[in-house]
C-alpha cells in the first residue's frame, strides 16, 4: 500500500474539497493514510521531516502557499529522496496551485493511486547564513515588506486572510520606499533603485499575480523579473496584465533566465521571501536546484 502523510494547517478550516479530498483518500483500499494537525507556525517542517524519515511514500500539505513552503523543506532536509509531495489546497492565496488548474478531488486521488510524479525544480535561498527552500517564488522588495507586514499583524493584530492581506497591501503603499539594490547573475546586472525582484520557480505570487509568465517548474533555471524605478502608479496600472498573465512593457522592467543570483540593498534593508513567508532584512542569493523534487500533478 501506499503510505501518505497528510499535514494539515489546524489554524485554517476546512474547505468542501479539501474535505472531500481527504475523504476520498481515506477510504481507499489502495492507501495507508494518516493525519496529522499543526499546532503552532513551522511546525510543518518537523511534521515533514519526520514523516519522511519514517518512510512516507507521499506528503500531503493541506493548507496555504505557507504550509507548502514548510512541508517541501521539511522533506528536502530528511534522508528520503524518494518522498513525493503533494497539495490539497486550503489558503488563501494558493498561488502554487494555480499553475495545475482547478483542484478537483477525484483526479487528486487518481494521482496519488497511480502514483503519477515527476520531478520539478526548487529554490536555494541563502539568508543571514541559513539556507530555506522555495517551492514557487523568492525575491525582495515591495513583495517582501508586504509579507513582513503581514506576518506583524497576524502577530500583533491577529488578522489574517483576505481582509488582513488588503490592509497590508494598503499599508505598504503609503510606508515602502524604493531602496538602491545591486543585482548581479552571469546574465545580468543592476544596480539602482528598485520596487522588487522575484526569483521565480512557478509563474504567480500575491494571490494570483502572474509576475513571470515563462516561469517553468523543469527547466533547471531562475527566472527573474527585476522593476527597477517603477512607481507604485505603474504597478497599479500594470496590475491587470499581471492577473491575466502578460508580460509587462516598461522601461524598468526586465525579465532574463539565470541559474544563480544574488541581491543586495545599499544603506537600506532588503525585505525578503520564499513562497509569502518573511526571511530577512539582509542580502540573499538565490540558485536553482533542478529536478530536486517528486512531485504529484
Amino acid at each position: 500500500m501506499i503510505k501518505v502523510l497528510f499535514i494539515i494547517n489546524s489554524s485554517k478550516f476546512l474547505s468542501k474539497r479539501a474535505r472531500e479530498a481527504l475523504d476520498l483518500c481515506i477510504s481507499s483500499k489502495k492507501l495507508n493514510c494518516k493525519k496529522v494537525y499543526t499546532t503552532k507556525s513551522k511546525d510543518a517542517i518537523q511534521i515533514a521531516l519526520n514523516g519522511a524519515n519514517d518512510g512516507a511514500n507521499l506528503i500531503v500539505a493541506v493548507g496555504g502557499d505557507g504550509t507548502c513552503n514548510e512541508v517541501l523543506n521539511g522533506i528536502l532536509s530528511s534522508e528520503n529522496s524518494s518522498v513525493v509531495m503533494g497539495i490539497i489546497p486550503n489558503g488563501t492565496g494558493n498561488d502554487f496551485q494555480r499553475m495545475f488548474g482547478e483542484f478537483i478531488p477525484e483526479r487528486f486521488l487518481e494521482l496519488i493511486e497511480s502514483q503519477n510524479s515527476s520531478k520539478i525544480d526548487i529554490l536555494k535561498v541563502n539568508a543571514k547564513d541559513k539556507h530555506h527552500f522555495a517551492l514557487n517564488i523568492a525575491g525582495g522588495g515591495f513583495d517582501g515588506f508586504v509579507v513582513n507586514i503581514l506576518e506583524n499583524q497576524r502577530k500583533k493584530l491577529k488578522l489574517d486572510g483576505k481582509i488582513s492581506y488588503a490592509i497590508a497591501i494598503l499599508r505598504c503603499f503609503l510606508l515602502y520606499k524604493r531602496p538602491i539594490v545591486e543585482l548581479k547573475s552571469r546574465e545580468f546586472n543592476y544596480f539602482g533603485e528598485c520596487l522588487l525582484v522575484a526569483a521565480c520557480n512557478g509563474t504567480t505570487f500575491g494571490h494570483g499575480l502572474v509576475i513571470h509568465p515563462e516561469a517553468k517548474l523543469d527547466s533547471g533555471k531562475i527566472a527573474v523579473t527585476l522593476m527597477g524605478k517603477v512607481t507604485l502608479l505603474d504597478y497599479v496600472k500594470n496590475l491587470y496584465k499581471l492577473k491575466v498573465g502578460c508580460r509587462i512593457d516598461h522601461p524598468e522592467v526586465k525579465y532574463f533566465t539565470t541559474n544563480e543570483i544574488s541581491i543586495r540593498t545599499i544603506h537600506t534593508p532588503l525585505y525578503s521571501q520564499a513562497d509569502g513567508e518573511f526571511l530577512s532584512n539582509s542580502s540573499i542569493k538565490v540558485e536553482a536546484l533542478p529536478a530536486a523534487l517528486y512531485f504529484l500533478h
